[in-house]
Formats: C-alpha cells, structure tokens, sequence
C-alpha cells in the first residue's frame, strides 16, 4: 500500500490530523475520569497510538524519527 499521495495531500492530511487531535481531545476527557490503573494505561495507550499517527508523514516519506 502506497501513502505518500495521502500524506502529502496537504488539505486531505490536515483534515487527518484535525481528526486526529480530536480524537486525542476525547482520550485526554477520558483519562481525567479514569478510576483505575487499568483504564488509565487504556487512555495513555490509545493517546499514544493516535500521536504515532500523527507523525505518519515523516514516517513515510522517510524523515528521520526523534523521540
């Protein structure tokens, strides 16, 4: 599978991030009303899969990765 024409589709990728950051918004809700270590790894995990996601760019077009 091919990603670079969409993740450099500036206006499609954008779109994807914005997505993104939204969905980080409603984990970040979640986490601040988790009771338990188990749903608080549950929230950190899923924060950290989306974030990953917003680096897919670089990722695929080969920029070198940091952190």
């Amino acid at each position: 599978m091919n990603l670079k024409p969409f993740v450099n589709d500036k206006h499609l990728f954008d779109d994807f991030l914005e997505e993104l950051d939204n969905r980080i918004a409603i984990e970040q809700r979640g986490l601040e009303h988790a009771v338990g270590l188990e749903d608080v790894y549950r929230y950190q995990g899923a924060i950290q899969a989306l974030r990953r996601l917003k680096q897919l760019r670089e990722k695929v077009n080969g920029a070198p990765q940091y952190g």
